[in-house]
């Protein structure tokens, strides 16, 4: 069953040194994974965290955990932290970040935030059978490496829109067979468009980039009531970019289901499907995400029409 992912990960035009920056469907959540200008974005303190099971039926199929906190300390400063596992097959990442940011009030309504985060990345190799990579034959690795992050972050009332950049300092000591990660590039945005007094349609992208060999687009449409019930549609696609233009021919098409419940001023629950809408679906029999989010203290008077709380 590995040489199936070996082949779909081929196929994907995914680096084969496990899932270098994991995406998730809930990204307007939990933003602060690759652009840490969102860290005290929400202006309490809370936690979030997110699991995703990926290509269900595969064996060695990618699993990521992830989980983040971050909080206003003073009035323009924020800090976070910022932690994910990610396994695939014999490959396992694991990256522990610390974030700051620092916001400037622009007027009543809106304000800019900059963003910088600094961890260490930790990649590990188990390839007993040489199943994954017979180039790498029966060989492990641990190694560990410092990286940086970076990003800028414009929000007001009804629409935000996010730049940012990780694997700012790609290490290069991985074995000569093995890619380094790219450095990937982020622009994120959305929009709230009040429906009525108690509907609102909240459309918002993603768009990631290493200017090199893969990109990704990430389209969501949310319709929520009372600002407490969110379901919509999701549409996401990978493809070649620029310099790698041939392999735009074989994306990857995805289609997604997302429900998000703001369960009490407290807890934030969201579950998201996948299922594949290209050639990719003949071993992609979709993938499972679940969010879980903690506001401490509760939102209590922030809960508005307003996507940084959401």
């Amino acid at each position: 069953m590995r040489v199936y992912i070996a082949i779909f990960l081929c196929f994907c035009g995914i680096r084969v040194i496990a899932q270098d920056e994991p995406v998730y469907s809930h990204y307007m959540f939990n933003s602060i994974t690759f652009n840490p200008a969102y860290a005290g974005n929400k202006d309490f303190l809370q936690a979030q965290s997110a699991y995703r099971m990926q290509w269900i039926g595969l064996e060695g199929a990618p699993r990521t955990l992830q989980f983040n906190l971050d909080a206003p300390v003073y009035k323009k400063t924020s800090f976070g932290i910022d932690v994910l596992h990610d396994e695939i097959g014999d490959f396992s990442s694991t990256k522990a970040y610390g974030t700051f940011a620092y916001r400037i009030k622009l007027n009543a309504e809106s304000r800019m935030s900059f963003g910088l985060a600094a961890g260490i990345d930790m990649r590990r190799l188990n390839n007993h059978n040489g199943t994954i990579d017979p180039v790498l034959g029966d060989i492990n690795f641990d190694l560990n490496s410092f990286n940086l992050r970076a990003g800028v972050y414009y929000s007001r009332s009804n629409f935000y829109i996010g730049i940012s950049s990780t694997n700012l300092n790609p290490n290069s000591a991985y074995f000569s067979t093995i890619n380094v990660p790219e450095r990937n590039y982020y622009l994120t945005s959305g929009y709230h468009l009040k429906l009525s007094d108690q509907t609102v349609f909240y459309p918002s992208f993603l768009y990631k980039d290493d200017f090199n060999k893969n990109a990704y687009f990430n389209f969501t449409g949310l319709l929520g009531f009372k600002s407490t019930v969110w379901a919509g549609l999701s549409y996401k696609t990978g493809f070649g970019t620029f310099s790698n233009l041939e392999k735009s021919k074989s994306s990857s098409r995805v289609l997604g289901i997302i429900i998000d419940l703001e369960l009490n001023d407290l807890y934030r629950l969201g579950y998201n499907f996948d299922y594949s809408i290209s050639t990719l679906q003949q071993i992609d029999k979709g993938s499972h995400e679940i969010s879980l989010s903690y506001y401490f203290l509760g939102k209590k008077s922030n809960r508005m029409l307003n996507p940084r709380y959401l």
